[in-house]
């Protein structure tokens, strides 16, 4: 399987996982007022942001690749924009998740900063060509997309009456 189709699949899933979040906007009520908890409301911001980032970053090195060769198709700048825009998105994130940081679930928490940290290490180090470019790139794209998928879990499983 190329790069290509790898990263053709992940985008797929996850544009499919960013519109699944519809699904749970639209059937998730939470408590008499019908208003959404405020971490879950930062979990589904999280879940849609990861979402839609893996699937645009899932599309780059096939729309700026141009029909080259995929050993072209990774250069190191591919690999040094996908960390700084996974470490942008989640210092962006994390502040607004601040004040929520004693309700969120920390074993959730913890897996997440350690995806992330995974994801921008992974690239950084496929920049610097330890590792191949292409594979560290999947593999931050294919993190990006589970987070989302985790974050999508934790709001269709958790009870509505949680945290009040």
């Amino acid at each position: 399987m190329s790069p290509f189709d790898t990263l053709s699949t992940l985008a797929q899933l996850s544009i499919a996982l960013a519109g699944f979040s519809s699904v749970t906007v639209v059937f998730r009520r939470s408590g008499a007022q019908g208003a959404w908890l405020q971490e879950d409301v930062f979990r589904f911001k999280l879940m849609l942001r990861f979402s839609l980032l893996a699937g645009l970053l899932a599309m780059i090195p096939a729309v700026a690749s141009n029909g080259a060769a995929a050993a072209n198709a990774f250069p190191p700048a591919l690999n040094v924009l996908s960390a700084v825009t996974v470490a942008v998105v989640f210092i962006l994130a994390r502040r607004e998740g601040s004040g929520l940081a004693r309700r969120l679930d920390r074993g959730v928490f913890a897996l997440n900063l350690a995806s992330i940290a995974a994801a921008v290490g992974l690239q950084l180090l496929g920049a610097l060509r330890v590792v191949d470019g292409a594979s560290a790139y999947i593999a931050g794209v294919a993190i990006l997309a589970s987070i989302a998928g985790l974050m999508f879990y934790r709001l269709t499983t958790i009870p509505l009456d949680e945290g009040r």
